[in-house]
């Protein structure tokens, strides 16, 4: 093989691999590994312990209460797990003794689906809270537990989502700074890639549409990263009171806005 094809090999396994790595550092990836733990592990136990329907009900809840688990302040993700495990036991409690005729048994079921779907209205992570809710509501019709009562299967699934939330409670402790220096960082790229690219606007030989095109999708990631970085900066300075690490983030956060501003104003 010849130098040129090597390096460009090289080049090339040397780049994924870096892609490869990001992604392995990265919070989506912990999310992942977090949500396979809270499945997997109540379920091993309960098949090596005897009571499988114990550790299906935990899985389930833990389950369907990690919808909630989003990029944000660690105070909203508790209360939207906490509300999620609450919801999934509430509908699970109520369809569980909805013994009734079908003529009755329709409007009741179409009046609870739009109250938990009507959720979805207060934002983003209401959404997700309202989307455990209903797959809570569909899913028990195709699983009726011939071990546990109808209370105890309810309460299995709050406890599951109760377990979720201890279990991202101690993930936390472990890496508290992961989503900052993650959306920090993601942040720098695109604030740079923004102001490259509106550089470029300068000269009359460039597409001038399609480098508006890029703009406003740049434009647009930078917004939402801004917004939850904002969230995590300000509700941690908050929560954990003066810090020399959250001082030194948000002054860098404010020069990456004030960039951003700068740009947007000028061209060149």
């Amino acid at each position: 093989m010849n130098p040129s094809a090597l390096n460009t090999v090289t080049a090339f396994v040397s780049e994924h691999l870096n892609e490869l790595h990001q992604f392995l550092k990265s919070i989506s990836f912990s999310r992942a590994i977090r949500v396979v733990i809270a499945v997997s592990l109540p379920v091993l136990t309960g098949m090596q312990l005897g009571h499988v329907e114990i550790g299906l009900a935990l899985s389930l809840g833990a389950f369907w209460s990690s919808f909630s688990d989003v990029t944000g302040s660690f105070r909203h993700k508790k209360f939207g797990i906490l509300f999620s495990a609450a919801l999934i036991t509430l509908v699970s409690f109520i369809k569980g003794y909805l013994d009734f005729e079908l003529w009755l048994l329709l409007p009741i079921l179409g009046s609870l689906t739009f109250a938990i779907a009507y959720i979805s209205v207060y934002g983003f992570r209401a959404s997700l809270v309202s989307f455990s809710g209903l797959m809570a509501l569909v899913l028990s019709f195709s699983h009726d537990s011939e071990v546990l009562e109808i209370y105890q299967q309810a309460i299995l699934l709050g406890v599951g989502g109760l377990w979720y939330l201890l279990l991202s409670k101690l993930w936390y402790r472990v890496n508290p700074k992961a989503e900052t220096e993650e959306f920090l960082s993601e942040t720098y790229l695109l604030t740079a890639e923004f102001i490259e690219t509106r550089g470029k606007l300068i000269s009359p030989d460039e597409d001038h549409e399609k480098l508006q095109a890029e703009l406003q999708k740049l434009q647009s990631k930078l917004t939402d990263n801004h917004k939850t970085l904002r969230e995590i900066l300000i509700l941690s300075r908050k929560a954990s009171g003066l810090s020399n690490y959250q001082d030194k983030r948000l002054l860098v956060f404010e020069q990456l806005v004030g960039m951003l501003e700068t740009a947007i104003a000028n061209p060149g």
